[in-house]
């Protein structure tokens, strides 16, 4: 598998903090003081300067103003404002830290004050800033999390086991830190507890795999790519006896790119093909999903086509196409794949999809890839 990559943020150091200082994230400072070093900065091709950056402490926010050049109409489009931040400055440290970003912009320019009126006022929060931001790696983990809490918070509580619910996910991109809380019932409590305080590291390692051979969920990935812990709160009904367990990235690491276990191979070839979806494999077929259920044991490939080929596929046409994927899953080329998949008893679907019409599917069993 890949090395994924992380992006490191280069950080000013300043001789002398105030006592505003004390009470903002240091990142956030950094990145105010690097643009007010800059600043004015004139953008003579877009007829625009960055005129000042002050932070709000109580909101959080961070306030930045732009003045257009005198004789040049104003642009009125806020997110014009935004991205023009983006593209020159990493905005990152205020999606960390839960900082807003709000803009000012003014029309005129006065040759002594360097301010003029008021035209454009716009606050962009944490999610409207990350969709405008590129998406790197590290940031599209940090997405998701942030993602994932919110599109399940809601569900919850949810019930997992006999007895066991979960019933809170946070995650703090500040802290590094996704948190997963479960709950039990009193009378499986002490023996849940006593469980994996006996085997504390055997069960922390089972939870951690059964992560990364779970493509329902992309949890593992997105930790290892942010570099953060999972926080396991296991506690009783009444929450006053609690047993933590963390999963921290250097596991992430050591399990993703472990080669001893097939399951583990075949869900690191996915996981890349994943990564790099969607792949156009023909002037008419893309392949825009690959996953794999360890449950079921079966891996599907995915791919779009138009309607036109959906409608035209005939079941000789499809018998046909069941060859052609035979013959290339038995072909040199393909020898790794195909010893992963007998190894570990796996299935394969090539599954076809368009707009509206009913997908698909050409499957080959385990049976089938042993002859």
């Amino acid at each position: 598998m890949k090395h994924l990559v992380s992006i490191l943020v280069a950080v000013l150091t300043f001789c002398s903090l105030s006592a505003q200082d004390l009470t903002v994230p240091a990142a956030v400072r950094q990145l105010q003081k690097l643009m007010v070093t800059r600043m004015p900065i004139h953008d003579a091709d877009e007829h625009i300067t960055l005129t000042d950056a002050r932070i709000h402490v109580s909101v959080p926010d961070l306030e930045v103003d732009f003045v257009t050049d005198k004789g040049y109409p104003i642009n009125t489009s806020e997110d014009y404002y935004l991205q023009y931040l983006i593209d020159h400055f990493d905005l990152t440290p205020l999606v960390d830290n839960y900082y807003s970003l709000s803009i000012r912009a003014t029309s005129t320019r006065n040759k002594v004050t360097s301010k003029g009126t008021t035209s454009v006022v716009a606050t962009f929060d944490i999610r409207q800033i990350l969709d405008h931001m590129p998406p790197t790696l590290e940031l599209q983990a940090k997405t998701y999390l942030y993602n994932y809490v919110q599109t399940f918070l809601p569900t919850l509580p949810r019930t997992t086991g006999q007895g066991e619910q979960i019933i809170n996910y946070s995650y703090s991109p500040l802290r590094q830190l996704f948190t997963i809380t479960l709950q039990y019932e009193d009378s499986l409590w002490g023996e849940v507890k006593q469980y994996i305080t006996d085997n504390y590291e055997q069960v922390r390692l089972n939870r951690a795999l059964t992560l990364t051979l779970d493509t329902t969920t992309q949890l593992a990935y997105a930790a290892y790519a942010s570099n953060t812990t999972l926080h396991h709160v296991f506690h009783n009904r009444s929450a006053n006896d609690t047993v933590v367990l963390d999963i921290t990235p250097w596991m992430w690491e050591h399990l993703l790119r472990s080669a001893t276990n097939p399951h583990q191979q075949l869900i690191s070839l996915v996981q890349s093909t994943q990564q790099a979806c969607p792949i156009a494999l023909d002037s008419v077929t893309t392949l825009i999903s690959c996953t794999y259920d360890a449950a079921t044991r079966t891996l599907t490939y995915t791919s779009q086509v138009t309607e036109k080929i959906m409608s035209a596929m005939s079941a000789a046409q499809q018998q046909h196409l069941r060859e052609m994927h035979r013959a290339t899953l038995f072909s040199s080329a393909n020898a790794d794949l195909l010893y992963l998949l007998r190894s570990t008893a796996s299935s394969v679907v090539y599954a076809y999809r368009s707009q509206t019409a009913a997908p698909i599917l050409i499957t080959f069993t385990p049976e089938e890839l042993e002859e």
